[in-house]
């Protein structure tokens, strides 16, 4: 019924994998799982002499600094064991060695963690090798931070790996091995829950995103229970159901209102992981008396590897059909879709809801939508928002 070619262009095209590294270390914590970026291979060079391959990375933006450093193999580190890395990430991370090492692919990989390791904060910048030398390589310099989004307070770099920062260095290391360029930082209190990343511009952080902080208490439950919500009550069954003519449509009632939602609070969902499903509730303010909503098979989940959730039900509704549903104007009420489990080292979401079929009522409306980012622990503490509240009228 919906179609799902829009979302190629917009969503997948620019998709991002989620490189889940594990705890490489025991005294270490990650506080944030980058992603794993895609980038072309500039040409390669063949030196017949030595037997090397060489690139020039072209996406420096600080030539106007100079300087230029050497760094070898056994002065950097090198990830060696992938196991530290799980799911999507891992399998990405094979792949793309597999495709460079045969030709097959242009794309080489980059992507960061930040941890907490013996008291400081380090930042791991990833660079899988398209050669055996790049040239012209850049990880930051007088304007590398760390900043905390709510004190604004700013945590200034001690070192880097090879003491590479402020100068360009050209990287040596074997063809398709992951290296790890490493920068220190002063250790983030507790109370810093969300911070932007500046002067990174090869990692593209340059400070135009917020990134929230993994402070989960180790005893908070991988999974939620099974939520109970209030299931709306059948009025009217649909009639020889036809999406031109609302008089077939089915009819519902005694919805499962909440409390308004929050102002300002944007892309206010609520999620519930359980291990045989996921529960997405979405918040629904009614204007009228009676209003129609409707939700097709094709609505999905994704994840930033691309790996889909598809839609199993909608409590109280049918899929793919409109249905009216009589309550008061101005209540709030909480629909709830059910998708697909989603596994444990998914951390962020797009819940993508494709173009329909056009129909006939007023105020009609088959374009798709497209919620992206969706912080999945967030949703999950957006659970209390969903709690049953039941109407009060004052006459």
């Amino acid at each position: 019924m919906r179609k799902l070619r829009f979302i190629a262009a917009s969503l997948l095209a620019m998709l991002l994998v989620p490189a889940m590294a594990g705890n490489g270390k025991k005294d270490e914590k990650v506080l944030y799982e980058g992603y794993v970026y895609k980038m072309n291979v500039p040409k390669v060079s063949f030196d017949e002499k030595t037997l090397k391959t060489s690139v020039e990375w072209p996406s420096t933006e600080c030539a106007w600094l100079g300087g230029n450093k050497i760094i070898t193999a056994n002065k950097m580190d090198i990830v060696k064991d992938y196991s530290v890395f799980t799911g999507e990430g891992q399998k990405s991370l094979r792949e793309g060695v597999e495709a460079m090492m045969s030709g097959k692919s242009q794309l080489t990989a980059m992507f960061w963690r930040l941890t907490a390791e013996k008291k400081q904060t380090v930042l791991h910048c990833y660079f899988m090798m398209p050669a055996d030398e790049v040239k012209n390589m850049w990880l930051g310099g007088a304007d590398t931070y760390i900043v905390d989004r709510e004190t604004g307070i700013h945590y200034k770099p001690r070192k880097s790996s090879n003491d590479v920062l402020k100068t360009h260095f050209t990287l040596q290391a074997p063809k398709g091995s992951l290296v790890d360029i490493s920068i220190t930082f002063p250790p983030l209190p507790e109370s810093v829950k969300k911070i932007s990343i500046y002067g990174i511009p090869n990692w593209y952080l340059r400070g135009d995103e917020v990134t929230k902080l993994k402070r989960t208490k180790e005893t908070e439950p991988a999974y939620d229970p099974v939520p109970q919500f209030k299931i709306p009550r059948m009025v009217a069954p649909a009639k020889n159901y036809d999406i031109n003519n609302h008089d077939s449509w089915a009819r519902l009632t005694d919805v499962h209102t909440i409390k308004p939602v929050p102002e300002k609070k944007e892309k206010l969902y609520g999620l519930w992981r359980t291990q045989e499903a996921t529960y997405l509730a979405i918040p629904r303010n009614h204007n009228w008396c009676r209003e129609y909503y409707g939700v097709d098979e094709t609505c999905f989940l994704i994840d930033n590897s691309g790996r889909q959730y598809k839609i199993k039900s909608v409590q109280g509704f049918t899929l793919n059909q409109i249905t009216w549903v009589e309550e008061t104007a101005g209540d709030w009420w909480a629909q709830v879709l059910v998708f697909e489990p989603l596994p444990l080292d998914v951390n962020t979401i797009h819940y993508i809801v494709p173009d329909s079929k056009p129909f006939k009522a007023w105020g009609a409306n088959w374009k798709g939508t497209q919620v992206t980012d969706l912080d999945v622990e967030e949703l999950r503490d957006n659970q209390k928002y969903f709690e049953y509240f039941e109407r009060v009228v004052v006459e």
